[in-house]
């Protein structure tokens, strides 16, 4: 008799144990993966229009641009991209992207066309950008066909004040015929619950300055902030008036 109650108690006080291991790790909840992770997904299409004006050159300048950003599979995204600016001559191009995220990092190529400088030009470049926490650090290095052919680059950093703040820079070098280098600064602002976007642009560009101010419109998911739209459409060609 003893021994079967010894047993018993055993027995007893083992399931206690398991069971409350079990309680223990039903209440435990591992941090979440981080932004950006696979396992979220990404949303198949997103898109945005932009419409700006200012002063360029000592010129009244309007500006606009369109992007439309889309999954291919297995793990590749395109995006198509137009952009203009008038201010007193026109520039006007279209893009083509293909690019793919990986850990922390996002690469990818483009072509377009367009008239840039009065001439007709194809364009061919690479992309690409690294994220840690709230900063991105980007750049493109392209080629532009034609009469006097020749190689522009943009270097960026934007930083995240917020998920719907971001202040950027950049650093443009052009090898066009009287072109040079320029420094480019702007913040952007979508106002919450909305898909809206306000942001201010300014710069100097081979001696010219130019400033401009505008907003944009998104298409994504409802409740997308800035930050998670630019994850999904990373990239603008347009050089140097970028949005």
């Amino acid at each position: 008799m003893r021994t079967l109650i010894a047993a018993i108690a055993a027995g007893v006080l083992t399931a206690g144990v398991a069971a409350g291991s079990a309680q223990a790790g039903d209440l435990y909840y591992p941090a979440p993966p981080p932004a950006g992770d696979p396992i979220y997904g990404q949303q198949s299409v997103v898109g945005d229009l932009s419409l700006a004006a200012g002063v360029a050159n000592s010129n009244f300048a309007l500006a606009g641009a369109g992007r439309l950003a889309f999954d291919l599979g297995s793990g590749w995204r395109a995006m198509g991209e137009i952009a203009g600016i008038t201010h007193g001559s026109t520039n006007a191009a279209g893009y083509g992207h293909i690019y793919t995220h990986m850990a922390g990092a996002v690469v990818g190529v483009f072509a377009g066309a367009g008239s840039i400088g009065g001439t007709g030009r194809a364009i061919i470049g690479i992309e690409g950008a690294i994220e840690s926490n709230e900063f991105v650090l980007g750049g493109n290095l392209a080629y532009y066909t034609g009469a006097g052919g020749f190689a522009a680059a943009d270097l960026w950093v934007a930083y995240y004040l917020t998920p719907d703040t971001k202040l950027r820079g950049d650093f443009v070098f052009s090898g066009a015929s009287g072109s040079g280098a320029g420094i480019v600064g702007g913040i952007y602002h979508r106002f919450a619950g909305t898909p809206v976007v306000g942001f201010g642009r300014a710069g100097v560009f081979n001696s010219n300055a130019y400033a401009l101010v505008g907003g944009t419109i998104l298409f994504n998911d409802p409740g997308t902030t800035l930050r998670g739209h630019y994850r999904e459409a990373p990239f603008r060609a347009s050089l140097p008036l970028h949005f």
